[in-house]
C-alpha cells in the first residue's frame, strides 16, 4: 500500500522538493494534491524559460496560456474573466 503524503507537509516544504524528487514520487499524492503540485512545478517551468524577458512574445503567449489552462485544470481556480480572455486567445 502507498502511503500518503500529508498535505501540510507538501505545502511547508513544497519549496524544498526538487523537481526530479518530484516527477519520481507524484503518483504517491492524493490526485487533488498532485494536480495542484503539478500546477506549482509546470509554473515553476514556465517562469524559468524568460520568454518576456528576450522579447520572444509569441513564446510569451503560449507559456500563459499553458498557466491559464493549468491553473483552471490542476489548481481548479480562476475565474470566469480569465476563462473568457483564455477562450479569446485561443481563437485568434
Amino acid at each position: 500500500m502507498v502511503q500518503e503524503i500529508p498535505y501540510n507537509l507538501c505545502i511547508q516544504h513544497q519549496l524544498d522538493i526538487k523537481p526530479e524528487v518530484y516527477e519520481a514520487h507524484k503518483f504517491k499524492m492524493e490526485p487533488n494534491l498532485a494536480k495542484r503540485a503539478e500546477h506549482y512545478f509546470s509554473e515553476n517551468m514556465r517562469v524559468r524559460k524568460e520568454a518576456w524577458a528576450s522579447g520572444d512574445l509569441r513564446a510569451f503567449g503560449e507559456l500563459m496560456t499553458a498557466s491559464d489552462l493549468s491553473s483552471i485544470k490542476n489548481y481548479e481556480c480562476g475565474t470566469i474573466y480569465i476563462f473568457c480572455f483564455l477562450v479569446a486567445l485561443l481563437c485568434l
